[in-house]
C-alpha cells in the first residue's frame, strides 16, 4: 500500500504537471470555443465509459478474493469472463453509436457560434467516442494489476501515458493540427500506452493468468452481469459528480462561461486523485484481504488513518487553493480562465463530501456492498441534477456547487459514513464471535 500510494502520488504529480502545461497551451492555441468543444468531448469519455457496466471494478474484488484462496482456475475464469464481455460490451457500444449518428441532435450538445468550432465537433466526438470504447477491455490492465496490490506498476504506466500525450500534445500545436488530432493525442496515445502494459501482464508477468482465455464462463457471465449492474450504478454516480456540472454549466451558459467553471474544477479533480484516489485505490484490494482473513481490528484502524491523513488532507488543500486560486489561474492561463471567487469556494467544500464519500464507498466496495454505495450515489446525483436544472439558469453558475452540497450532505455523505461504521462494527461483533 505504501509503494502504491508514494507512486500515486508521483503519478498525479506528473499529471498535474502535464495539465499545467497542456490546458494554457491547448487554451491559447484553439480559443475559448475550440477549447470548450475539447471540454465537453473530454466529459464524454466518462459517458461512454460507463458502458464496462462495472466490470472493470467487479474483476478488481473478484480477482482479489480468488487470490487470497490461491485459487488460480477461479481467477483464470474471472479474467477470460470478464475481458469477455468487456470487449462484446465495447462493439455493442460501437454499434449503437453508428446507429444513432444521423438522427441524433449532436449540433446541440455543443452551443458552439465558431464556423470552425462547429466543423470540427463531429470529428472530435468520433475520435472520443472510439478512443474509449477500445479503453474499455484495454484498462482492465489496471484492474488486474491493483487486484494483485501492484497499483505502482498501474501509477507508471499512467505516468508515462500522461507524458507521451503531453508530447504529442506539443508537437500537434507545432505542426498547427486541427482539434481532431489534439483529441487524438490527448485521449488516444494514453490507450496506445496502456495497451503495451496489457501486452506485457498477458504475455510475461502474469502469463498464466491469461493463459486459457478459452475458459470464458457462458453460465456465469449473466450473472456476472446482473451483479455489476450496482457497479454500474456506482459508475453512474461518479458521473453525476464529476461529468453533469461542466454540462450543465455548458448548457446553460455557453462555452466561454465553462472554460470558467471547469479550470478551478479540473484542478479540484486532479487533486482529488492525487490525495484521495491514490489512498483508495490502494486500500481497496487490502480492506478486502483484512476482511476475508477476519482481521477487523486493522480495518477499523485502516479506515480511521485514512479518513485524518486523505480526507483530512485534501480538504486543507483544497481550501487553501479557494483562497488563491483566480490570482494564480490568472497568472497561470489567463484572464478567460479564471472562477468567480465563490464558485471556488463552494467547489473546495463540494469535492470535500466528495472526498468523504470516496472514502466511505471504496471500504464498502471492498466488503461487496455494492447495492448500498450505488443506492446512495445515484439518488443523490439525481437529486442535484433535478435542483441544478430548477435553478442554475436562473440563478447563476454558483448555485451548481450550492445544491451539489446539500444533496451530497443528505443523500450520500451521512449515509454511507453510517453503513460503513455499522460494517465495522459488525465485523468486530463477528471476530469477536469467532475467536
Amino acid at each position: 500500500m505504501v509503494l502504491t500510494v508514494a507512486s500515486g502520488w508521483t503519478a498525479r504529480v506528473v499529471g498535474l504537471a502535464v495539465n499545467l502545461v497542456s490546458v494554457p497551451l491547448a487554451a491559447r492555441y484553439l480559443g475559448a470555443e475550440r477549447y470548450g468543444v475539447w471540454v465537453v468531448a473530454s466529459t464524454l469519455i466518462g459517458v461512454v465509459a460507463l458502458l464496462d457496466f462495472g466490470l472493470g471494478n467487479h474483476l478488481t474484488t473478484a480477482l482479489a478474493h480468488a487470490l487470497a484462496r490461491d485459487d488460480r482456475a477461479a481467477a483464470r475464469t474471472d479474467v477470460a469472463t470478464i475481458f469477455g464481455l468487456a470487449i462484446a460490451l465495447a462493439l455493442a457500444g460501437l454499434v449503437l453509436f453508428v446507429a444513432t449518428w444521423p438522427i441524433a441532435p449532436w449540433q446541440h450538445l455543443w452551443n458552439v457560434t465558431d464556423p470552425l468550432a462547429a466543423m470540427e465537433a463531429p470529428r472530435v466526438l468520433w475520435v472520443v467516442v472510439v478512443v474509449t470504447l477500445v479503453s474499455i477491455p484495454v484498462n482492465l490492465v489496471t484492474r488486474v494489476q491493483y487486484a494483485f496490490q501492484e497499483g505502482w506498476k498501474v501509477n507508471f504506466w499512467q505516468s508515462l501515458g500522461g507524458l507521451a500525450a503531453l508530447a504529442g500534445l506539443i508537437a500537434a500545436v507545432q505542426a498547427r493540427a486541427g482539434l481532431p488530432v489534439l483529441a487524438f493525442a490527448l485521449a488516444g496515445i494514453p490507450v496506445l500506452v496502456m495497451m503495451a502494459d496489457l501486452g506485457l501482464v498477458a504475455a510475461r508477468e502474469q502469463r498464466w493468468l491469461f493463459a486459457r482465455p478459452w475458459v470464458f464462463d457462458r453460465v456465469a457471465a449473466p450473472g456476472v452481469l446482473w451483479r455489476s449492474r450496482h457497479l454500474l450504478a456506482n459508475n453512474l454516480q461518479s458521473l453525476f459528480w464529476l461529468a453533469k456540472d461542466t454540462l450543465v454549466v455548458n448548457l446553460a451558459y455557453g462555452a466561454a462561461d465553462l472554460v470558467r467553471f471547469s479550470t478551478i474544477f479540473r484542478v479540484y479533480i486532479l487533486l482529488l486523485g492525487l490525495i484521495v484516489g491514490s489512498v483508495t485505490v490502494a486500500a481497496w484490494p487490502a480492506l478486502a484481504d483484512g476482511m476475508a482473513r477476519g482481521d477487523w481490528r486493522w480495518v477499523e484502524r485502516a479506515y480511521a488513518r485514512f479518513s485524518i491523513t486523505a480526507v483530512g488532507g485534501y480538504t486543507l488543500v483544497v481550501l487553501t487553493v479557494a483562497a488563491f486560486a483566480r490570482p494564480l489561474i490568472r497568472l497561470w492561463a489567463g484572464e478567460a480562465l479564471v472562477p468567480r471567487a465563490d464558485v471556488a469556494w463552494l467547489l473546495a467544500v463540494q469535492f470535500a463530501l466528495i472526498a468523504c464519500a470516496n472514502l466511505s464507498g471504496y471500504l464498502l466496495l471492498a466488503a461487496g456492498r455494492y447495492a448500498a454505495v450505488a443506492r446512495a450515489g445515484v439518488i443523490g446525483g439525481l437529486a442535484s441534477l433535478a435542483l441544478n436544472a430548477a435553478v442554475v439558469g436562473r440563478l447563476g453558475p454558483q448555485w451548481v456547487p450550492i445544491t451539489n452540497i446539500v444533496c451530497l450532505v443528505v443523500f450520500v455523505v451521512a449515509p454511507l459514513h453510517v453503513l460503513a461504521r455499522r460494517l465495522i462494527t459488525e465485523g468486530l461483533a463477528s471476530a469477536g464471535r469467532t475467536a
